[in-house]
């Protein structure tokens, strides 16, 4: 009789370890039915907040960085004497030189406005996930504005980036050019065969630079492709115009503004007593 307390001691462990992955097998599915049944509009903003907030600092660390080297970069052509003849910079040099301060400069600012940018994007969508009937007017509104903005930030970063590529090409070149024509009769621009590699090396940092800021032209920011997933989501997704909810009613938002859309068409194609307001009445 003995035995049997000592027995199940010696099972107790195995069972608890069997009562774990049963308790876990079950709630896998729930867990996975809970995700896929979320919000994709709550799923969108929780993912704003997190991207936004958590490369707040990324962005301008690496604007000033790039920033810190293109102001040295040009600090260094300008003042160089090697450059100069008779105390007169070369008009190239000076051009390239000029560029790439100015978009350094510009960057610094970029950054910092899309530094700003984030971090009211992060607390926004903060906000609408604590509440609900702000998420519900103006959730989609946020995240098409928030779209639109990234937009925006991004193109005009890619021309500061591309033109500051473009400055530190032309100066490696024209570094170059000088070398290469070091003891010829003619009245080019020269210096000494040692720059040569310099140049080199500047020119094809710039024509790296300018390939990074290129690549961003074309594609999606990632704000909007938060949106298209979505907008194409089938609470949300829409059909020339007609609905498509999915067996759940549509927000609020979009059928407000599917009425004020409808408002203005039918306000244009309606005739008034009074004529249109910037049209003269002419007659009796």
């Amino acid at each position: 009789m003995s035995k049997a307390p000592e027995v199940n001691l010696r099972l107790m462990p195995s069972r608890l370890v069997v009562c774990a992955i049963l308790a876990l097998i079950g709630t896998a599915p729930a867990a996975s039915a809970a995700t896929s049944e979320k919000d994709p509009l709550v799923h969108a903003l929780e993912r704003v907040e997190t991207t936004d907030w958590d490369n707040r600092w990324l962005g301008y660390g690496m604007a000033l960085a790039g920033s810190a080297v293109s102001i040295g970069m040009g600090s260094w052509a300008l003042s160089e004497s090697a450059f100069s003849h008779e105390r007169t910079a070369d008009s190239l040099v000076l051009t390239a030189s000029i560029g790439l301060v100015g978009m350094a400069a510009s960057q610094v600012i970029h950054g910092g406005m899309r530094f700003n940018e984030r971090v009211q994007s992060a607390r926004t969508a903060r906000a609408m996930l604590r509440q609900h009937k702000l998420r519900e007017q103006n959730g989609l509104f946020f995240l098409r504005q928030r779209a639109q903005t990234s937009r925006s930030t991004r193109f005009w970063g890619a021309t500061m980036t591309t033109l500051q590529g473009v400055a530190t090409a032309a100066l490696g070149a024209r570094i170059m050019q000088g070398a290469s024509t070091k003891g010829s009769a003619s009245e080019a621009w020269r210096i000494s065969d040692d720059w040569q590699t310099p140049g080199g090396i500047i020119f094809g940092l710039g024509i790296v630079n300018t390939v990074i800021g290129a690549i961003h032209y074309p594609g999606l920011t990632r704000a909007e492709k938060i949106l298209k997933g979505v907008e194409s989501s089938p609470a949300y997704r829409t059909d020339r115009g007609a609905p498509k909810s999915a067996g759940r009613a549509l927000p609020k938002t979009m059928n407000r503004e599917r009425a004020v859309q409808r408002l203005l068409v039918t306000d244009q194609r309606r005739p008034s007593r009074f004529g249109h307001p910037f049209q003269v009445r002419t007659g009796k």
